[in-house]
């Protein structure tokens, strides 16, 4: 926080974590939540700046709350990484580019002939794409990796026989993350659905305790609990060196299904290869 320019003159909120019921989940029960939490700041004057933290793949779903990255390391919590994130509570313009659901309530309060706003210029350092440690727009990932993707597709088996315009869709609804070294990016046991593609670096696959195997890039891990509703992390994936690593999730599927359901089938055939073959090795070393 103390990266922020003259913080310990703002007020500070931080929002803590909520976990919605799966019952709950893909409703409005966590809008309506970030709603009310907004109002009752802007009304009362509570705070300059809200600070959270979430998983990666939650940052789009974070980002339509006003929520965005800043220049800050990826979090180490039990479970694996979160992703520190923050909203100029006052920041109207911001709110309204990415189409927050707390737009109307800031503008409200907000902007010419209202309360004065933040001097966004003091923190526009803090914002620069370059520098966030992870990605979530087309254009973002394309810029970092997608050349790299894009002429050596037949090395990373998840994306044989998908066209370039196919990878861009794929790309659109990825999340792509810098890793620093000895990260834990999932941890067994927990229960969780991304799979992980290698882009660089290595990672130690570690089952209780013990290293097992080194992925390296073009390898995928997670795919077993991509596949499975009640399936737990089978091993801890741990980073060797630095890397960068792209996420698929199941909403991410789901959403390229629904518009390109041959993209997502040519997907899904191929995670499945990948998964066949994993356990034919496994079955021939049993």
């Amino acid at each position: 926080m103390d990266i922020f320019p003259n913080i310990e003159n703002l007020g500070v909120v931080e929002f803590g974590r909520v976990i919605v019921s799966p019952s709950l989940r893909g409703k409005l029960t966590m809008a309506c939540l970030a709603r009310f939490a907004s109002k009752l700041i802007c009304i009362n004057e509570l705070g300059d700046l809200l600070f959270a933290q979430c998983r990666p793949g939650l940052v789009p779903h974070y980002n339509k709350l006003g929520l965005r990255l800043y220049q800050a390391p990826l979090n180490r919590l039990s479970e694996g990484i979160a992703v520190p994130l923050v909203a100029i509570v006052s920041d109207y313009k911001y709110h309204k580019k990415v189409k927050s659901i707390a737009s109307d309530i800031v503008t409200k309060y907000y902007g010419p002939n209202k309360r004065k706003p933040l001097d966004i210029s003091l923190y526009n350092h803090l914002f620069l794409d370059k520098i966030q440690k992870v990605k979530f727009n087309e254009e973002n990932i394309i810029s970092t990796v997608g050349n790299e993707i894009f002429n050596s597709d037949r090395d990373f088996k998840i994306f044989n026989n998908i066209s370039e315009k196919e990878l861009k869709i794929i790309l659109q609804k990825s999340i792509l993350v810098d890793i620093s070294k000895e990260t834990e990016v999932v941890v067994q046991g927990r229960k969780e659905s991304e799979v992980y593609i290698v882009i660089e670096g290595l990672f130690n696959v570690i089952v209780n305790g013990n290293i097992v195997s080194t992925l390296k890039k073009y390898d995928i891990f997670g795919e077993m609990a991509f596949f499975l509703d009640s399936s737990n992390r089978t091993a801890t994936i741990k980073s060797k060196t630095e890397g960068k690593i792209l996420m698929l999730d199941r909403k991410c599927f789901n959403r390229i299904k629904e518009k390109n359901y041959e993209i997502a089938m040519k997907l899904l055939f191929n995670l499945g290869k990948i998964l066949s073959h994993k356990l034919d090795t496994l079955s021939q070393k049993i």
